[in-house]
């Protein structure tokens, strides 16, 4: 019972690149190696340029975003704005939520320019009136967020 399979019918390996497959078959035209030569040298050519394309674009968004921080932290400024009215105070003082949740509120502050402004900005629950509160303003004179 110990029979050996006839060579023909054995499985064959495949061959280890597109061109050496075309050339191993008895009917390929010349068009069909160079085919096969061509969709190698393409694929290895996707594959040396993908570095150099993914590093071109890490260093365009990182320039973009440098330069759009620049601009935002010449054009933005610390300042202190007072309530003008009183914070709503938490449902839950003291609670995980209370320390987290903003509430909007009218504050008067002075702009770049030396004009006194009044806008809304989120602060703390239950602070009163008069409070002083840090805000972000731009040369425009809105508040705005960090840079």
């Amino acid at each position: 019972m110990d029979r050996q399979i006839p060579r023909h019918s054995r499985p064959r390996r495949p061959p280890p690149c597109p061109a050496v497959a075309v050339a191993a078959q008895p009917l390929r035209r010349p068009t069909d190696l160079a085919q096969a030569w061509i969709a190698l040298a393409l694929f290895l050519a996707v594959l040396a340029a993908t570095p150099a394309v993914m590093f071109l674009a890490g260093d365009a968004a990182y320039r973009h975003h440098l330069q759009t921080a620049r601009h935002q932290a010449a054009t933005r400024h610390h300042t202190t704005a007072v309530l003008v009215h009183d914070a709503p105070r938490h449902p839950e003082p003291g609670s995980d939520e209370a320390k987290q949740t903003r509430y909007p509120v009218t504050v008067r502050f002075t702009d770049p320019h030396g004009t006194v402004r009044t806008a809304e900005t989120d602060v703390e629950p239950a602070l009163p009136s008069g409070s002083s509160v840090r805000v972000w303003v731009t040369t425009d004179g809105e508040i705005t967020e960090p840079p």
